[in-house]
């Protein structure tokens, strides 16, 4: 069948991760040093917990999110003008956020025998590129990347006549 590839099949064991009392300066420079690693790949972290188990994840977004004042995400037509001198206070400000104060917690984990389906609806229903895959005793032993989904989901239409 169709839906018979399984996570085993998709995951990384390769991934970055960090614990949720990291700094959100460390997952920036941890997430860079992943992207030059995995040749741009990589686009979120992994935030494990004090057992290694899932606790929540972080990514690009997240991190440009949370470095940019609320005023402005509510108020785009404001432009380059009002960011005068405080670009470089909120990255600052930003440098010594936790990741447990920004990260994603809604995001779902899959089992290593977990089908394609189950994988395309955690990743459709959480807020980044990347689905944990845990094992029986919870800790994260994989993750699978959204290309890596994307790309099945491609060869399913190319095979349509």
């Amino acid at each position: 069948m169709d839906d018979e590839l399984l996570a085993r099949d998709l995951m990384d064991k390769n991934f970055a991760s960090l614990s949720r009392s990291a700094l959100l300066r460390d997952a920036a420079l941890l997430l860079q040093a992943a992207r030059e690693l995995d040749g741009a790949e990589a686009r979120s972290l992994v935030v494990l917990d004090e057992d290694g188990a899932f606790a929540g994840a972080v990514s690009m977004i997240t991190i440009i999110e949370a470095v940019t004042p609320e005023f402005m995400k509510e108020s785009p037509h404001l432009g380059p003008a009002a960011w005068e001198g405080l670009f470089a206070e909120c990255i600052e400000g930003g440098a010594r956020m936790k990741v447990e104060d920004v990260m994603h917690e809604t995001v779902g984990t899959v089992r290593e025998d977990s089908r394609l389906p189950e994988i395309m609806l955690a990743i459709a229903s959480g807020r980044i590129p990347l689905v944990p895959v845990a094992g029986e005793d919870k800790k994260v032993i994989g993750v699978i990347r959204l290309p890596a989904v994307f790309g099945e989901i491609a060869k399913r239409f190319a095979r349509m006549s």
